[in-house]
């Protein structure tokens, strides 16, 4: 297979691959805008700190991209079972996050009922 064809191939690839996860930021990102709804007035800086680190992986993201595609220009065969491994891993990365904020609105919607566990041991505080 010439290298011509091997750089057709990680494009495609990459373009397939780039799809997939701009959808599901689309996703993720509306997911924590309707977090934010749900959280009090004060606490908005927790889903603002998550959209940060979204934003944050996207530039990961894109710089990895870049050397990959840099590398390839330069006849450096891409490994395309690390660069799936490498988009997994954001992926599930961003999906934790999101898990994580979740557990945090729960505890926030929940502060002062008595019945609910908590799902954090120290739990969750309204700043003053």
């Amino acid at each position: 297979m010439s290298f011509f064809y091997l750089q057709i191939i990680f494009f495609l690839y990459t373009l397939i691959t780039f799809t997939e996860n701009e959808w599901s930021d689309l996703y993720m990102r509306k997911q924590v805008e309707e977090l934010l709804k749900r959280l009090p007035n004060g606490e908005k800086d927790i889903a603002l700190f998550v959209d940060h680190l979204f934003t944050a992986l996207e530039s990961q993201e894109e710089r990895h991209r870049a050397v990959t595609a840099a590398n390839a220009v330069a006849g450096v065969k891409p490994d395309l079972t690390e660069q799936s491994t490498h988009q997994e891993d954001v992926m599930e990365f961003k999906r934790l996050i999101i898990r994580e904020l979740e557990k945090t609105v729960l505890d926030f919607e929940h502060l002062g009922d008595k019945h609910w566990k908590k799902l954090y041991k120290d739990g969750v505080h309204i700043k003053e």
